[in-house]
């Protein structure tokens, strides 16, 4: 099970950090950021999934813009969860600084290498160590933060139709090009027996409707040995095979545990020769698919925070200790409710003190 495999690769101290953070949640209610764009790739399914998972662990769900999160006239108390592409489209350091009083989980989707990661002026690797724990899609953690493996780019169940599509292409393959993409392009497109779909930038129901009417989706990532499981899911939910190319760097854990969906091959020569040998029996490849289909539906995704929420309360009860940051969050939130008793209880010479002021006067004319 994917819960299994995720629960199993974190640390004691990375549950109970998940566990403060989601009781926290459960407390006071969740902000999750949601994508502005409608074209191309967007992570509004991804967006969907995660707020009917926090829903599901009977956590209320707020969707709010980054724009709308810095225009905040007070600093927010909710528990916020952003997709850390969102963030670098428009990032505001100092304004996250100014409203952010409860935990932030920065959903990451950007590794070392590559992209934004990199961007000197972007501070993306600034927003994952200030946020209070990031939920990664690969093992590749960026240093100083408080990083856990559970991806969270993944398609709702409902995106899945309940039957099998029609299948009318043979190979999809979407994102924009580079040089491997462009290689299995060209070999592809030699074979004229073939119905091979190569596209970019689309709306994201084209997306799915080209996903869902291919027998087989391919997966180059553009991030050497981190999977791209928004893909992943975009196929899964459509009925669609996988074969993905895999890196030195590729987690052999993972790979084996995503086996009845997707098969890895070393190499873009390879993967048009598997490509090939996959096509020549079509009846046994919509085996395949349906196989694969099977097993994607039993992981029980919509669950997933709620399986690792119960695990990770589980682990906490044999005396583990509590995340030292976040305990000291909750007492400083606790005194930020007494606060106007705190206030209160001041001495004379310190502002705010009103009643003792008062009191201490009182003494002072009854004891003239």
């Amino acid at each position: 099970m994917i819960s299994d495999f995720i629960f199993e690769r974190a640390p004691p101290a990375a549950h109970e950090r998940f566990r403060s953070i989601m009781v926290q949640a459960k407390a006071r209610g969740a902000i999750l950021v949601k994508d502005h764009r409608s074209k191309g790739v967007t992570m509004e399914p991804c967006s969907d999934w995660l707020a009917d998972a926090l829903s599901r662990c009977g956590i209320r769900v707020q969707r709010l813009t980054c724009p709308s999160l810095w225009a905040s006239r007070k600093r927010i108390q909710e528990v916020v969860f952003c997709f850390c592409n969102l963030w670098a489209m428009s990032p505001k350091t100092r304004d996250f600084l100014r409203v952010k009083a409860g935990p932030w989980v920065a959903l990451q989707t950007e590794h070392k290498g590559f992209r934004v990661y990199e961007r000197p002026k972007c501070n993306y690797r600034w927003f994952l160590r200030q946020c209070d724990q990031v939920w990664d899609f690969g093992f590749d953690f960026c240093e100083g933060s408080s990083s856990i493996f559970l991806p969270t780019m993944w398609h709702p169940l409902c995106m899945m139709p309940s039957t099998p599509p029609r299948k009318t292409l043979d190979v999809v393959l979407l994102g924009q090009e580079d040089e491997s993409r462009r290689y299995v392009r060209r070999a592809l497109s030699r074979d004229k027996s073939l119905t091979v779909r190569f596209s970019n930038n689309l709306t994201p129901g084209a997306s799915m409707g080209m996903y869902r009417a291919a027998r087989i989706g391919l997966m180059i990532p553009r991030q050497a040995g981190n999977f791209e499981f928004h893909r992943f899911s975009a196929y899964a939910v459509s009925y669609t095979h996988i074969v993905a190319l895999a890196s030195p760097k590729m987690d052999s854990g993972l790979a084996k545990l995503l086996s009845p969906m997707v098969d890895f091959v070393d190499s873009c020569e390879a993967m048009v020769t598997h490509l090939m040998e996959l096509l020549r029996d079509r009846e046994a490849l919509d085996a395949k698919i349906r196989a694969g289909h099977a097993w994607f539906a039993s992981q029980g995704l919509p669950l997933l925070l709620k399986h690792l929420l119960e695990y990770s309360s589980k682990s906490g009860d044999d005396g583990a200790t509590r995340d030292q940051n976040l305990v000291l969050f909750e007492n400083a939130i606790k005194d930020a409710k007494a606060g106007k008793l705190a206030r209160n209880l001041q001495s004379p010479n310190q502002p705010g003190g009103k009643i003792k002021n008062k009191m201490m006067r009182l003494m002072d004319k009854l004891q003239s």
